[in-house]
């Protein structure tokens, strides 16, 4: 999912949670918000990655904290 769906789907949770009339549509908002940040937890990371020069992105470059060495 892109940056800017995930932005689109935040934004109708947004929505949702402000309109809401009940409970329920309080929680349905709350859901949709949650897919929103955790597709844009997904995506950032790798748009980050990607627009890294091309000499941090070789072997050795940029490294996880699951990388030991």
């Amino acid at each position: 999912m892109p940056i800017w769906a995930a932005c689109v789907v935040f934004v109708v949770g947004t929505i949702l949670q402000t309109a809401a009339y009940s409970v329920a549509q309080f929680a349905v908002g709350r859901f949709i918000v949650g897919l929103g940040v955790g597709s844009a937890a997904m995506v950032v990371p790798l748009y980050i990655g990607e627009l890294a020069p091309a000499k941090y992105r070789k072997s050795g470059g940029i490294r996880s904290i699951a990388d030991p060495y």
